[in-house]
C-alpha cells in the first residue's frame, strides 16, 4: 500500500507518483519560509515492510524544529500537523541532526518526563561515538517533541496558552531564542 491510500490527499497537499516500486508523496509544507516541503516515500511490493520514509528537510527534526526562525508560525504548525497524522512506524529523517539540543531544550520544559531522559541519554552516548541521532519514529514525535504536544496541559500551563496554535507559536518563539 502506498503511504497516498491512507491519507486524505486533498487535505495533504501532496501530489503522489510513482517509480518502479517507489510511491513519493510531496507536502507542502510551509512555516520557516513559503516554498518548504516534506517528501514521503514508500517502497510497495510484496516483500516490502511498507515504512513510510519521511524526508523533511529542516521543517521538522528529530525532537523538534529547525533552529531557523518561523516566518510564520501558525502556517508552520498547521504543516506539522499534516506531518503528525502520518503513521506510528514512519521514520523522521531531517536534514539536520539538532537532535541532542531538541531534547535538552524539551527537557528543560518537562524535566519530569523519565522517557524523555532516556532519549537525552541516548543522544549523548550516539554523539560520544560520533553518530547521527537519525532518523526518528513519528510516534517517538508524538511523545517526546514538544512542538506535537501543544494540547496537552504541560505545555498550555508553561506558555500561558489554550489554543494548541498559539501555545506552538510561543514554544517556537523561546526555541529561538534559545538557540539564537
Amino acid at each position: 500500500m502506498c503511504i497516498r491510500d491512507s491519507i486524505n490527499a486533498e487535505y495533504m497537499g501532496i501530489a503522489p507518483f510513482s517509480i518502479g516500486d517507489l510511491c513519493f508523496c510531496y507536502f507542502h509544507t510551509p512555516g520557516i519560509t513559503d516554498d518548504r516541503s516534506t517528501i514521503a516515500v514508500t517502497q510497495v511490493n510484496a516483500n516490502s515492510t511498507k515504512t513510510p520514509l519521511l524526508f523533511t528537510g529542516s521543517t521538522l527534526t528529530v525532537g523538534g524544529l529547525a533552529l531557523e526562525k518561523a516566518r510564520d508560525p501558525y502556517v508552520l504548525y498547521q504543516s506539522l500537523q499534516k506531518l503528525r497524522s502520518l503513521p506510528n512506524e514512519t521514520l523522521v529523517f531531517p536534514s539536520q541532526d539538532n537532535a541532542l539540543n531538541n531534547a535538552v531544550f524539551a527537557k528543560t520544559l518537562d524535566p519530569k518526563n523519565d522517557l524523555l531522559q532516556m532519549k537525552l541519554n541516548y543522544f549523548e552516548q550516539l554523539r560520544s561515538q560520533g553518530a547521527l541521532c537519525v532518523p526518528s519514529l513519528m510516534a517517538e514525535e508524538r511523545r517526546l517533541n514538544p512542538f506535537f504536544r501543544c494540547s496537552e496541559p504541560l505545555m498550555q500551563e508553561l506558555t500561558g496558552e489554550k489554543e494548541p496554535s498559539r501555545v506552538f507559536a510561543k514554544l517556537k518563539k523561546a526555541h529561538e531564542m534559545v538557540y539564537k
